[in-house]
């Protein structure tokens, strides 16, 4: 498990505020993750199908919280407990 007491460091960008914390995930949790993420990605739906560029998209997405999948769980309470949040959030 990763110690709470561990720091997030800022990724340089001008564009967002993001952070990175080395090694949060195992490498096993990171490939199963991958492979969670490749067996049930689909295409990204278009919100709005009058928009200039609706049909040109090529983002694909995974609804990870759908999937009741014990991995995916685990990731969640990881996340939760590392940034001091209930998971249902």
């Amino acid at each position: 498990d990763i110690p709470l007491t561990r720091r997030a460091s800022a990724v340089e960008t001008d564009r967002l505020q993001i952070y990175a914390v080395e090694d949060f995930l195992s490498a096993e949790e990171c490939d199963g993750l991958a492979a969670i993420i490749q067996s049930h990605h689909r295409p990204s739906t278009i919100i709005d199908a009058n928009a200039e560029n609706a049909y040109t998209r090529t983002s694909s997405t995974c609804d990870l919280s759908l999937l009741r999948n014990p991995l995916v769980k685990d990731i969640e309470t990881k996340i939760a407990a590392y940034v001091g949040i209930s998971v249902s959030y």
